[in-house]
């Protein structure tokens, strides 16, 4: 019986370790983290002045605002794209007119986005762009690659 006990416990502890390593996130330098949320780190990093940073913190505040607001809009017209789409017939002219409404959202949501960086980037000297540069490289994209198919391929790759 306490044979049994200690191997029931054994496996308890064995599952546990492993359901931590699973769920574990990286850490150290692997771990990325947003440069223009946290103001507070990009300010030692690039030396930011007083008023940079004030001006950089007024707009991340207007952006937030806005994001939010921005984000509320898409949510509800995914939610009447879904029950569109759910209908035993779909109508095409409500379905259509709701994807190009969430386009015109999410063209709106990348625009703002955009303009934010650009505004940072306007901000900064060119000695602070650099260091930014070096301090916070662009993360790694896994992009297809950009050679031409071959042209004995058809589009399926056959």
């Amino acid at each position: 019986m306490k044979r049994l006990s200690w191997m029931i416990m054994g496996i308890i502890l064995v599952l546990s370790v492993l359901a931590s390593i699973v769920s574990a996130r990286p850490f150290g330098k692997e771990r990325r983290h947003n440069p223009y949320k946290n103001l507070e780190i990009l300010r030692k990093k690039i030396e930011l002045t007083d008023a940079q940073m004030e001006k950089l913190k007024a707009k991340r505040d207007e952006n937030i605002k806005k994001r939010i607001e921005l984000r509320d809009k898409i949510q509800v017209e995914e939610i009447k794209m879904r029950e569109l789409m759910e209908a035993k017939k779909p109508e095409n002219e409500k379905v259509m007119a709701t994807a190009d409404k969430l386009h015109q959202l999410r063209g709106e949501e990348m625009k703002m986005e955009l303009e934010s960086r650009l505004f940072f980037r306007n901000q900064l000297t060119e000695e602070q762009f650099k260091k930014f540069s070096e301090n916070f490289p662009p993360p790694e994209r896994n992009f297809p690659s950009k050679r031409p198919p071959s042209p004995e391929r058809n589009f399926r790759g056959n």
